[in-house]
């Protein structure tokens, strides 16, 4: 399945390099795999020799297909042909190209794109096989489902002037978590609370969740008697009760009721309590995805 916008990356030649396998190389190689040279070069230097010797790097690739290579690609797998065996001390000439690209989906992150290309090592005349590398980059413009460890959630007076002092603080600190828009709710339920609260995004760590509970309920009543602090931290599962449940039988101590709120039916949480916690509230919720500055259903079910 190609991936739209990157229709011209099958067939892409990419720059030719070259490569040499030094003596010294090899018995450093030997060495670090605990593995006695026998004289000849070992056959992991097939994919060696074309990651290093190829034209382009890494990040070079990356880019052809729009991708920054800081955002963390994966290698997916190789797979490698002989013609016959490598050799010391001659310099090979490195080709490749583009073969293919597709979208894979996954947990973790959701949706990927499979960059795989066809490198080549040939002394002078003589081929000696290929490998095909294939490397996974996240799709930035999926989103990606929370969790598990998905935020940390502050009690504050004035969520506006919150969310305006924690836009600094991850400008400098996590800019990541302003690349996407806030998913904020001013109107929202959780058993006996009303609250407006807001969320940054982040599709590389726990996010910051920013709470203004009204002042006629439980939490409004806390947060005047105990002040602006951190509330709980939020574990993301596909079945909160199941793991509440399972908890519970271990020891912990841990809520017998599981809260939903009308304008989000599909979210199911649950708490872990801070006695079980070692005086940290663990909210267990459903896992989540922000779209449009929505949260919408990442669970798998």
């Amino acid at each position: 399945m190609g991936v739209p916008g990157l229709e011209h990356l099958p067939g892409t030649t990419l720059p030719e390099g070259s490569f040499m396998i030094t003596e010294a190389e090899q018995r450093r190689l030997a060495d670090s795999l605990g593995n006695p040279s026998d004289g000849g070069a070992h056959p992991v230097w097939a994919y060696i020799a074309t990651q290093r010797g190829i034209g382009i790097s890494v990040a070079e690739l990356c880019a052809l297909a729009d991708f920054d290579v800081n955002d963390g690609p994966m290698l997916g797998s190789v797979e490698m042909t002989y013609a016959r065996p490598l050799e010391l001390g001659v310099e090979y000439r490195v080709t490749g190209e583009v073969v293919g690209i597709e979208r894979k989906h996954g947990r973790a992150p959701p949706l990927l794109h499979r960059l795989a290309r066809r490198r080549r090592r040939s002394p002078r005349s003589r081929r000696h096989g290929h490998p095909d590398p294939a490397h996974l980059t996240p799709n930035k413009d999926t989103p990606m489902p929370s969790g598990p460890f998905a935020h940390v959630c502050l009690l504050v007076n004035d969520l506006d002037q919150a969310v305006e002092d924690w836009t600094k603080i991850l400008r400098a600190l996590d800019p990541g978590q302003l690349e996407q828009p806030i998913v904020r709710y001013d109107e929202f339920e959780g058993g006996a609370d009303r609250m407006r609260w807001a969320t940054f995004v982040s599709d590389h760590g726990a996010e910051i969740q920013l709470m203004e509970p009204a002042r006629d309920t439980p939490l409004g009543r806390r947060l005047e008697k105990v002040g602006e602090h951190v509330h709980h931290v939020c574990f993301t599962t596909d079945d909160p009760a199941a793991v509440a449940r399972r908890l519970a039988e271990e020891g912990l101590q841990t809520s017998p009721d599981e809260n939903s709120d009308p304008g989000m039916p599909w979210q199911r949480w649950t708490w872990v309590l801070p006695k079980s916690a070692h005086g940290t509230l663990v909210e267990v919720a459903r896992r989540y995805k922000a779209v449009d500055g929505r949260w919408e259903n990442g669970s798998a079910s």
